[in-house]
C-alpha cells in the first residue's frame, strides 16, 4: 500500500509543469514560425520579378489567417475528443477549457495514468495551451508550402478563401487521424514524428492537384529559372534553421529524442544537398541555385516523419534517396513540361512519401521507446512482435494521398462554379510592367498593393 502511494506521488510530481521543457517548446515554436517567411523568400526568388512582393505578401496573409482559424476551430478539430476516430469535438472551440495552465496529459488522463499514456510527446511537463501555440505553426506552414502551385495564378482574396476551406476540410481531419491518440490511423499503428503525412503529403499532393486545375504560369520559361538568387539562398538558410524547431520541438521535451531529431535533420539535409550537387555535376556539368534549394528541401522533408525515430547514420539514407528521387522528379517535370513548375509536389510529395516509407523501415524503439513497433529492418530481430509497421505506413500514405487529392479537386471545382479566381497578372505581366511607373506617377496604383 505504501509503495503504491509512493508511486502515485512520484507520478504526480513528474506531471508538474516543467519550465525547461516549456521553454524548449516555446523556442522551437518561434523557430517554426520563421519557416513561413522563409518559404516566401524561396518562392519569391523563383517567380517572375513582378510577383516577388506578391509571394511574400501571400505568406504573411496566410500565416495570420490560419492562426486565427487554428485557435478558434482548428485545434479542437485536431486534438478534441475524437468522434469515431475521424474528427475532434468542440471541447476546445474558441480556446475553451485552455485557460488553466494544465498539461494535456493530466487533462486527458489524470495524474495516475499521466506518465504511462503519452500519445504524441515524451513529457507531461508542458501546458496544453503551449501545444496549441506550437502546433498552430504546423497548420500555418502547410498551406504556405503549396503556395507555389497558386503563385501568379489565383487572386489573393480567393486564395484566402480556398485556404480556409482547405485547412478545415483537409489539414484538420488528417492531423486528427495521425496525431490524435484516438484518430483511426494512430490507433492502427501509423506514426509520423513531425509531419511527413500531415504537412508534406497534404501540401505536396494538394499542390499537384491545384497546379493541374489552375494550369501553368504564363511567365514560366520566359525568363531565368531563378529570378533572384539571393532570395532563394536566404530563404533556404532560414528554412533550414527553422526546421530544427519543426523537428526538434516535436519531441515536446528537451531530451535525447529532441537531440537526435535535430542531428538527423542536419545530416539528412546535408547529404541530400551533396547528392543533388553531384548529380547536377554529372548531368549538367554545373551547380545551380535551384539544385541547392531543391536538394536541401528534399532532405529536410524526407527526415521529418522519422526524425525522432531513427538512428543518425540512417539519416544519410533518408537524404541520399530523397535527393535521387526528387532530382529525377524535377528532370521529368522539365522534360515533359508538367504543371508543377515550382516543384512543390516534387519536394514535398515525393520526399514526404519516401520519408514515411523509410520510417516504416528504419524506426526503432532503441531511439524512441514510445513507438509501438520497430521498423521492418529491426522487426526481423524481434520475432515476438509483428512486422506490419511498414504496411500501416503504406495504408496511411494511400489514405492521405487519395483524400487530399479528391477533396482539393472538389473544393476547386466548386469554387470555379461561383468565382473567376484566375488572376490576370500572369496574362498581362509584360503590359503591367511597361506601364507600371507611368501609372504610379499618376497615383493610379499603390506600390504596396498585393496582387
Amino acid at each position: 500500500m505504501n509503495n503504491a502511494l509512493l508511486n502515485s506521488t512520484n507520478i504526480i510530481d513528474e506531471c508538474i509543469l516543467d519550465s525547461g521543457d516549456s521553454l524548449w517548446v516555446a523556442l522551437t515554436s518561434v523557430l517554426t514560425m520563421v519557416m513561413s517567411p522563409a518559404v516566401g523568400f524561396v518562392y519569391a526568388g523563383l517567380v517572375s520579378a513582378g510577383a516577388m512582393g506578391s509571394m511574400l505578401g501571400f505568406c504573411f496573409a496566410i500565416y495570420a489567417q490560419v492562426t486565427i482559424i487554428w485557435v478558434i476551430l482548428g485545434y479542437t478539430l485536431v486534438y478534441g475528443n475524437s468522434l469515431w476516430g475521424l474528427i475532434g469535438n468542440f471541447k476546445y472551440i474558441g480556446l475553451s477549457n485552455l485557460d488553466k495552465f494544465e498539461n494535456k496529459c493530466m487533462t486527458q488522463y489524470g495524474s495516475l495514468k499521466c506518465l504511462n499514456t503519452r500519445p504524441y510527446w515524451e513529457s507531461c511537463g508542458i501546458p496544453e495551451i503551449l501545444i496549441l501555440f506550437f502546433q498552430g505553426k504546423f497548420a500555418a506552414i502547410t498551406p504556405i508550402l503549396f503556395l507555389g502551385s497558386i503563385s501568379e495564378r489565383m487572386v489573393l482574396k480567393y486564395t484566402l478563401f480556398f485556404i480556409t476551406i482547405w485547412v478545415l476540410l483537409i489539414y484538420c481531419p488528417i492531423a486528427h487521424w495521425v496525431w490524435n491518440h484516438e484518430g483511426f490511423l494512430y490507433e492502427l499503428g501509423v506514426r509520423d514524428f513531425a509531419g511527413g503525412l500531415v504537412v508534406h503529403l497534404t501540401s505536396g499532393y494538394g499542390a499537384l492537384i491545384t497546379s493541374i486545375v489552375l494550369g501553368k504560369r504564363k511567365t514560366y520559361g520566359k525568363g531565368p529559372e531563378v529570378s533572384n538568387f539571393p532570395y532563394v539562398i536566404l530563404g533556404i538558410m532560414i528554412l533550414w534553421l527553422g526546421w530544427f524547431g519543426f523537428n526538434g520541438g516535436s519531441s515536446f521535451s528537451f531530451n535525447r529524442v529532441a537531440v537526435i531529431a535535430i542531428l538527423n535533420t542536419n545530416i539528412s539535409a546535408s547529404c541530400s544537398v551533396v547528392t543533388w550537387l553531384i548529380i547536377d555535376l554529372i548531368a549538367y556539368k554545373r551547380i545551380t541555385a535551384l539544385g541547392l534549394a531543391m536538394g536541401s528541401i528534399s532532405g529536410l522533408v524526407a527526415i521529418t516523419p522519422g526524425a525522432g525515430y531513427v538512428d543518425p547514420h540512417v539519416a544519410l539514407v533518408f537524404g541520399f534517396v530523397a535527393a535521387f528521387l526528387c532530382w529525377t522528379g524535377v528532370y521529368v517535370r522539365k522534360r515533359f513540361e508538367l504543371y508543377d513548375d515550382l516543384d512543390v509536389f516534387t519536394c514535398h510529395g515525393i520526399s514526404g512519401t519516401w520519408g514515411v516509407l523509410a520510417t516504416g523501415m528504419f524506426a526503432t524503439k532503441r531511439v524512441n521507446p514510445n513507438i509501438s513497433l520497430n521498423g521492418l529492418f529491426y522487426a526481423f530481430n524481434t520475432p515476438e512482435e509483428n512486422n506490419l509497421f511498414i504496411l500501416y505506413q503504406i495504408v496511411a500514405i494511400l489514405v492521405v494521398v487519395f483524400y487530399t487529392g479528391i477533396v482539393t479537386h472538389f473544393i476547386l471545382m466548386i469554387m470555379r462554379q461561383f468565382f473567376n479566381f484566375r488572376t490576370k497578372f500572369d496574362k498581362e505581366v509584360h503590359f503591367d510592367l511597361i506601364n507600371f511607373f507611368d501609372e504610379y506617377r499618376n497615383n493610379k496604383i499603390n506600390m504596396e498593393v498585393i496582387r
